[in-house]
């Protein structure tokens, strides 16, 4: 037979049970708000590297249009190694593509001339 003492303390362990639940559910849901809106709308929380524009090459190589504060750079990447091609002296401003129109092209020839020096330099090397 139960008595009522014994309903009593398993209701109050239910009950307790339920309480830490909601606590700590709340607890995770306010670490979720402030970690997110921590990282969006105050300016000191801004990012300084933005990856502007992304184009592979192959499957190992890649250029990527990279603002770092108010600088933009040219960069190569590889597997092996990531090296500066070229720093931009005009901003560049990127459109959206759904307009229809084709994006702006970089300034080639300061590129063309950096990328054929370093391909000089590779061609000497042993």
């Amino acid at each position: 037979m139960i008595t009522a003492e014994a309903v009593s303390t398993s209701a109050l362990l239910l009950n307790v049970f339920v309480k830490l639940g909601v606590v700590l559910l709340l607890i995770y849901s306010g670490a979720i708000y402030l970690r997110r809106r921590q990282n969006s709308g105050h300016p000191l929380y801004k990012k300084q590297i933005q990856v502007l524009e992304t184009t592979h090459l192959s499957p190992h190589r890649a250029l990527h249009l990279v603002k770092v504060g108010d600088q933009t750079y040219l960069i190569g990447a590889t597997d092996h190694n990531i090296q500066l091609l070229s720093q931009l002296e005009s901003p560049v401003f990127l459109p959206e593509k759904s307009d229809g129109f084709p994006a702006p092209s970089l300034p080639v020839p300061d590129f063309a001339t950096f990328f054929l020096r370093s391909l000089n330099k590779v061609k000497t090397k042993p």
